[in-house]
C-alpha cells in the first residue's frame, strides 16, 4: 500500500474510535462550552499581548494629510 492509502486508513480508524467512545460516553454540552470559552479567552489573550508588544498603531505620511 502507498503512504496515501496508508495515511487515509489511519484516519479513518481514529474517526471510527471517536465515533464509538463518543457513543458508548456522549460529552455532556457543558464540557464543550467551557473548552470553547476557555480558549477564546486564550486567544484573545495572547492577541493584547501581541498588541502591546508591536505597541500603538503607527500613522503613514498619508494620515499627516489628512
Amino acid at each position: 500500500m502507498s503512504s496515501r492509502r496508508l495515511r487515509e486508513e489511519r484516519e479513518r480508524e481514529i474517526e471510527a474510535a471517536y465515533r464509538r467512545g463518543y457513543g458508548e460516553h456522549p460529552q455532556e454540552e457543558w464540557v464543550g462550552e467551557v473548552g470553547l470559552a476557555a480558549f477564546a479567552d486564550l486567544v484573545s489573550s495572547e492577541s493584547n499581548e501581541a498588541e502591546a508588544e508591536e505597541g500603538p498603531p503607527r500613522s503613514s505620511s498619508t494620515d499627516a494629510c489628512r
